[in-house]
């Protein structure tokens, strides 16, 4: 088998200014912080009323490296086990779902 690595670099202004919401609720936000990460974040996903939430996190290949249910307007601390890379956060409530790109850099 062939292994390739790749080093990312994006520019921090970059990383948060480019979420994409999918579905039809525009009141779902995602905040990461650190970002890019050694791989422990810190997801909080903000909502104008408290609901269940499920995060799944996915590589460029839409792999499942990370996935944990929690509620809205929490706070989560994810260590994520995965190489260097670009990943989709995700956040799917009852209402709808929105993501945003996180970058890991060891």
């Amino acid at each position: 088998a062939v292994r390739l690595a790749y080093r990312v670099s994006v520019p921090e202004a970059c990383i948060n200014s480019v979420p994409f919401a999918t579905g039809t609720n525009k009141q779902l936000a995602i905040s990461l912080s650190p970002n890019p990460s050694t791989g422990a974040v810190s997801i909080r996903v903000a909502s104008s009323e408290l609901q269940a939430v499920k995060i799944t996190v996915t590589d460029v290949f839409g792999r499942i490296v990370a996935e944990r249910n929690t509620h809205t307007n929490t706070n989560l601390l994810l260590q994520i086990q995965a190489g260097e890379g670009v990943y989709t956060v995700k956040a799917t409530t009852a209402s709808g779902s929105a993501a945003v790109r996180l970058v890991i850099a060891k």
